[in-house]
């Protein structure tokens, strides 16, 4: 066998394996397998836990979701805990997590102690968020507000449009028939 007919048989090989391992990805996508917990619906039960009943929330990789027991918390201090991660999950995935319990910008929230106001700033990591308030005179001011003293509605996950079932093709659309591909 010629060398340069070795190459093109290589070469056709190679484009062959690649068409499959196309095929056979979408083929997972459009199933709805996701390793991803903000596209996965089983990792929304976070989302259904009563306000105020989680103290520690650990987020991160294997290494958080496989030596993190929120229950020896339990047992042992007496303080609640969750521990919401995925296989090599990447930064940009931890902050999305723990954006997803703040409010967005220009979103109009009241806080505990009456205070309406509008969203200016959001700080993920210190969990704090700046609100445009008005006074009785008019006057507008920014004050910041912990996370904790602001009441805020519960973020849905992102689904298909239509589907309220939590289908987890957020890209695809729905992977389960319950509706159409969000525009």
């Amino acid at each position: 066998m010629s060398k340069k007919r070795m190459i093109t048989k290589s070469v056709i090989f190679l484009l062959i394996l690649a068409f499959i391992l196309k095929i056979f990805s979408s083929l997972s996508i459009a199933m709805g397998y996701n390793a991803n917990p903000l596209y996965n619906y089983s990792s929304y039960s976070i989302f259904q836990e009563p306000d105020n009943s989680i103290d520690v929330l650990s987020i991160g990789d294997s290494n958080v979701y496989s030596s993190i027991f929120p229950l020896v918390w339990w047992e042992q201090q007496g303080f609640t805990g969750y521990t919401w991660g995925q296989p090599s999950q990447r930064i940009p995935e931890t902050y999305e997590y723990l954006n997803s319990k703040l409010p967005n910008i220009g979103e109009k929230l009241r806080t505990k102690d009456g205070v309406f106001g509008e969203v200016q700033r959001v700080d993920v990591l210190r969990q704090k968020v700046k609100l445009i308030v008005e006074d009785e005179n008019g006057d507008k001011e920014i004050q910041e507000y912990k996370i904790d003293d602001l009441v805020m509605r519960k973020k849905k996950p992102q689904g298909c449009q239509g589907c309220s079932k939590g289908c987890n093709n957020k890209n695809q659309g729905c992977n389960k028939g319950h509706g159409k591909i969000k525009n």
